[in-house]
């Protein structure tokens, strides 16, 4: 009897690249609320804000350059960080603040400019 080795990979493939994307975004939607629970007093809101705004634009940026090796899954995705930050951010700050309106835009422009970047040199390079 032989033992299976578990691999990643191997799991990996049985989901199509729109579940990974999704699931990735909902992680990086749960993850403020794990640090608020995981951190003690005010720690837990200043990992938020580290997240949101050093961890969150770097994800976006990283996640538009994935999405820029398959032009038919960018329309539907690319909105997904930006739409997840939202109320993620908003129901833990406050909804009349207006910054973190624009925070979604700037890390929907970023990831659509990743995605844009990541094409065009896929594009120049052949």
């Amino acid at each position: 009897m032989s033992k299976s080795k578990f691999s990643m990979k191997e799991w990996l493939k049985k989901f199509s690249l729109g579940q990974k994307l999704i699931f990735a975004n909902f992680l990086m939607m749960m993850l403020p609320q794990i640090l608020i629970f995981g951190f003690a007093g005010q720690n837990g809101m200043i990992a938020c804000l580290v997240l949101w705004y050093i961890v969150y634009p770097l994800y976006s940026l990283v996640y538009g350059w994935q999405l820029g090796k398959g032009l038919e899954y960018q329309a539907k995705y690319l909105p997904l960080p930006a739409l997840f930050y939202l109320p993620t951010a908003l129901l833990m700050v406050s909804f009349t603040e207006v910054a973190l309106y624009l925070y979604a835009g700037i890390y929907l422009a970023g990831s659509c400019f990743a995605a844009l970047l990541h094409h065009l040199l896929k594009m120049y390079m052949k």
